[in-house]
């Protein structure tokens, strides 16, 4: 069983956490911070035992929640940073 526990928190620190400490600034970030970000993120590895392509529908389900919740706060997150600059 995927320790999917474990990869949202390890997620929120590596990633969303930069995200926030390097977005919501006095100055606005540049382009190519937003991308290196951008990049990060989407490249996080979801947690071993967990593919998209897996015959097992729970497995497969499970997978499009963590993509989806890694892609939710990147979006959230840019949205935020639109807002407030």
């Amino acid at each position: 069983m995927p320790q999917v526990g474990i990869w949202q928190a390890r997620f929120a620190a590596e990633c969303v956490a930069d995200v926030t400490t390097r977005t919501l600034t006095t100055e606005a970030p540049s382009y190519a911070t937003i991308m290196e970000l951008d990049r990060k993120v989407r490249e996080f590895p979801l947690p071993e035992g967990i593919s998209s392509s897996s015959d097992d529908q729970a497995t497969s389900f499970q997978c499009f929640i963590l993509e989806h919740v890694r892609e939710t706060r990147t979006r959230f997150q840019l949205l935020l940073d639109l807002v407030g600059n």
